[in-house]
């Protein structure tokens, strides 16, 4: 009965938000950032099309460039749609409909622990279930690390949680390392896998 309350309050919740969706960076550094999303995965879908041609590890490397592809699709379109301060504003409606928005902190706490216990979770499991690919690929590795880092931050931040001193230009700069570099980093990778295969295939 009481999950069923929760579940109710939940969806009341969304239903009855007073928030409407914008633009979240129209900055030019926000729409070169979408832009780098877009190049990313326009070079993971070539090395997609490429895994198909694969002669060993063909399924483990379909899965990795495909699940990194879908990744830059999510995380280019929520760049702009902002889907993060909807969740935000849909949970502040809850907590005050509930009654505990005088204890939203310890939510909030609560929220970025289980949010980095997960990310540590689903992060072993990639480096288990992807071993025998990683070790031809760390540089995507490394952007998808720097991403999560990024993400996580950027979860911390919206629940007043900082990790990096307070200031406006430095959580920009932070993000901007974060975000960007991770994003550089798959590029890159992607982009020697590609010239290395046309390389091979003029051998």
């Amino acid at each position: 009965m009481e999950h069923s309350t929760t579940v109710s309050a939940l969806i009341e919740s969304i239903q009855n938000t007073p928030f409407h969706f914008k633009i979240g960076d129209p900055s030019l550094l926000g729409w070169l950032t979408v832009g780098l999303y877009l190049i990313c995965l326009i070079l993971c879908c070539l090395n997609l099309l490429q895994s198909l041609q694969a002669t060993s590890n063909r399924p483990l490397l379909i899965w990795f460039w495909g699940g990194i592809a879908i990744l830059m699709l999510f995380m280019g379109f929520n760049k702009q749609l902002d889907l993060q301060s909807w969740f935000t504003a849909v949970g502040r409606h809850l907590a005050t409909s509930q009654g505990w928005y005088a204890d939203r902190r310890l939510f909030q706490a609560i929220f970025v622990l289980v949010f980095t216990a997960l990310a540590c979770g689903v992060g072993t499991f990639v480096l288990f279930a992807f071993r025998r690919v990683l070790r031809q690929n760390l540089l995507a590795l490394a952007g998808i690390l720097t991403l999560s880092v990024f993400v996580l931050v950027q979860a911390a931040s919206f629940h007043h949680v900082s990790f990096f001193p307070k200031g406006h230009l430095t959580r920009m700069l932070v993000h901007c390392v974060l975000e960007v570099g991770g994003i550089l980093l798959i590029c890159t990778a992607a982009a020697l896998n590609l010239l290395n295969s046309w390389r091979n295939s003029k051998l």
